[in-house]
């Protein structure tokens, strides 16, 4: 199967593009730093994602039976897609949106996004919000899955989160206070695994990324705690934690899991992994 992927060089994307070319799949990669991949032994094409002429050209040189979109942040992408597709009239038979939880915030589980609030105070929860909206009134829609992730963690992850909340707990400074509402994440690898089953599968409208738990940030710290033998410190701190969410965000991911071929590794199990390899890597 020939695979187009959009973004990819670092973080889940670097992964999932691993785990595809690894299962046999006829890859290519489309980024704005095609330098970035260069050692993965894929075959690259410079993209321009806000550029309709550049996607038209990628998808017509690369003429992708799948194509999974890492990078549809805003409504201005998912027009720039719309408007490629029709230059170059090339429409792949499954597009794999990668999109956040984050819209739980506004919508009711499985809702699809009829409309989009004119203001929103979290940009990127709008901005996702908006290309959703925009794919799932165009013709598009049909062939979309809408992958709605939860966090993801790695020992080396990209924005930093994971690594401020290991700090915090060596050095005894997690909240004063629990937050407001539980949580889900997922490791980049599993993440990974999941876009390169389900690029394999027909579309499958939204999807929750979840294995249905969801924890609380004392909980969180508790298992890093032990994780680290460092037993809790008295003293607290007002840094907030990283992975904070002001309402439980809790997807149950029933038809994820009806999916996979195996079941997803359990939240504690994805958290201690990803602490050991953070210790390994800085000697802890």
């Amino acid at each position: 199967m020939k695979v187009l992927v959009f973004g990819g060089s670092s973080f889940m994307g670097r992964s999932a593009l691993k785990q595809l070319h690894a299962a046999g799949h006829q890859v290519t990669v489309a980024t704005r730093s095609p330098e970035k991949v260069a050692t993965l032994d894929i075959p690259t094409l410079k993209l321009e994602r806000k550029s309709a002429d550049s996607v038209a050209k990628v998808l017509k040189m690369a003429k992708p039976d799948v194509l999974l979109d890492m990078i549809c942040y805003d409504e201005e992408d998912a027009v720039t897609l719309l408007e490629g597709i029709k230059q170059c009239g090339i429409t792949p038979e499954h597009y794999l949106m990668v999109s956040s939880f984050f819209v739980y915030h506004h919508l009711a589980e499985w809702e699809a996004p009829a409309t989009v609030p004119e203001t929103m105070d979290d940009r990127y929860t709008y901005n996702k919000l908006a290309a959703e909206h925009r794919l799932q009134n165009s013709p598009l829609h049909e062939r979309t899955t809408y992958l709605r992730f939860p966090f993801i963690i790695s020992a080396n992850d990209v924005t930093g989160r994971f690594q401020r909340l290991i700090h915090q707990v060596l050095e005894g400074r997690k909240p004063g206070h629990p937050d407001s509402g539980k949580m889900q994440f997922i490791t980049k690898r599993e993440g990974g695994r999941i876009l390169c089953e389900l690029a394999s599968l027909p579309p499958q409208g939204v999807i929750d990324v979840s294995n249905g738990e969801c924890l609380e940030s004392e909980t969180l710290y508790r298992l890093l705690e032990e994780t680290f033998h460092h037993p809790p410190e008295p003293l607290e701190g007002d840094e907030p934690c990283p992975y904070h969410v002001s309402r439980d965000l809790c997807m149950p991911g029933t038809r994820l899991k009806k999916l996979l071929k195996r079941p997803l590794l359990t939240m504690e199990e994805q958290l201690i992994m990803e602490a050991k390899r953070y210790a390994y890597r800085h000697t802890l």
